[in-house]
């Protein structure tokens, strides 16, 4: 399963609640595009590749100092395979160092000296913990609208119409898994990093944002209907319980440092719910611990 970064959660529980800049909006966009991306290649896997293999997504690595992500991880009998997929849209021509693009008129940096770096910190970091694969990486472009010239056969680049071949030819590799791969997995997966140094998102502080009780799926304002809370706008509906606990968990998200009172949350909530419902909420879900005049709650 591909999850959300923790840098795109943070955009979307801002969504709705502050205007962001030209530069914020660019940056979700992109954040939102390369998680689609990252999910329809998984899911393509998923649905397609039969062999016996491990499949990691999402991991953020630290080897001699030097952070770097993985976006997926196969790991085969004899290989691993890594994967930095790319949800681009357009025409573009590969030169040296740089993708230029048609449609922006643009440079970009090519992701292939990233994807050159990770595959050399993954080897190097592997080899430390005696784990002795081969290690191969490949560039995936995901997007059917996508369209690369001047890419060279002996490019580790899988195009669009590339793909379905692609994992054809992984189903024909030997081997299967032993108890020796999936140890290599448990590693992994326990140095992964939760925080990334490189993660960026708009500035805030509680004052400023807009509060009230938003939407799960379109961040428009929900009314109430007896133990229902549902948007004109899209349609969703949840029950109140559901939606005051979201809240909550949105805000612990926003403001970590800042603790959890009935106040606080019928505060940010618009004081939609009265502090009687809130109270019962928090007391039945959350722990309760008693502070001088109020009661914080901590998640179970």
């Amino acid at each position: 399963m591909v999850y959300s970064s923790k840098e795109l959660i943070l955009f979307q529980c801002l969504r709705g609640r502050k205007t962001f800049s030209k530069a914020e909006e660019h940056q979700h966009y992109k954040l939102i595009k390369g998680h689609e991306g990252e999910k329809q290649f998984s899911n393509l896997l998923k649905e397609q590749l039969h062999q016996d293999h491990l499949q990691i997504n999402d991991l953020l690595l630290n080897n001699h100092g030097t952070v770097f992500q993985l976006d997926t991880l196969l790991i085969f009998n004899q290989t691993v395979y890594l994967f930095e997929v790319k949800n681009y849209q357009g025409e573009y021509q590969l030169e040296k160092d740089y993708f230029h693009c048609y449609t922006t008129a643009k440079n970009y940096r090519t992701p292939l000296h990233q994807l050159k770096r990770s595959e050399l910190m993954l080897t190097d970091l592997l080899s430390n913990m005696d784990m002795h694969f081969q290690v191969k990486s490949y560039l995936v472009f995901i997007n059917r609208r996508f369209t690369l010239f001047q890419a060279a056969r002996n490019h580790p680049i899988i195009l669009p119409t590339q793909v379905f071949d692609f994992i054809r030819r992984l189903n024909q590799i030997p081997g299967t898994i032993s108890p020796k791969h999936q140890q290599l997995a448990n590693k992994l997966h326990k140095m992964h990093i939760e925080n990334s140094p490189y993660t960026r998102h708009p500035d805030y502080n509680f004052d400023q944002l807009q509060k009230g009780m938003l939407c799960k799926n379109c961040r428009k304002h929900m009314k109430r209907s007896r133990s229902l809370l549902y948007c004109h706008h899209c349609g969703y509906q949840e029950q109140i319980d559901s939606g005051v606990l979201r809240h909550v968990i949105e805000f612990n998200l926003l403001f970590p440092e800042k603790i959890i009172t009935r106040g606080i949350i019928h505060e940010w909530i618009g004081y939609y719910i009265s502090r009687t419902t809130i109270q019962n909420i928090l007391a039945q879900y959350m722990k309760q611990e008693k502070k001088n005049r109020y009661t914080r709650y901590t998640f179970k």
